[in-house]
């Protein structure tokens, strides 16, 4: 139930009805905390990301780009593209056009939302 986004209290009312077991929403809570810690055992945050966008690179005709630059001695990631098939064809028909993906809610971390990233005709930004 969880990995198909699943709520908290939507996964509670299936254990009651389901299982013997009497458990609170705090019991649930912690088996889904247990369950993520079991998930991303033993990688980190660079590895899970670079998994990700292995991933998405690997379906035919979308592209994945992490751009790096060293900051204080320390090589840090600085900016995260991916680009499905459909995106590449739609800006090449209307290039003239600028697109702004945009989703309510991204914010959460802090992000800086809007960053504009500009190619030339040999790949360099």
């Amino acid at each position: 139930l969880q990995k198909v986004g699943a709520k908290k209290k939507t996964i509670h009312q299936y254990i009651l009805e389901n299982c013997d077991r009497l458990p609170s929403i705090r019991d649930v809570h912690n088996l889904l905390r247990t369950l993520k810690t079991k998930e991303f055992d033993n990688t980190t945050r660079v590895q899970r990301l670079k998994k990700c966008m292995t991933d998405f690179s690997e379906q035919p005709g979308n592209i994945a780009r992490i751009f790096t630059e060293v900051i204080n001695g320390k090589k840090l990631a600085t900016c995260l593209t991916l680009q499905t098939e459909r995106m590449r064809d739609t800006f090449s028909r209307f290039s003239e056009v600028l697109l702004i993906d945009a989703t309510h809610g991204t914010n959460e971390s802090k992000y800086k939302v809007f960053s504009f990233m500009a190619h030339d005709v040999f790949g360099k930004g």
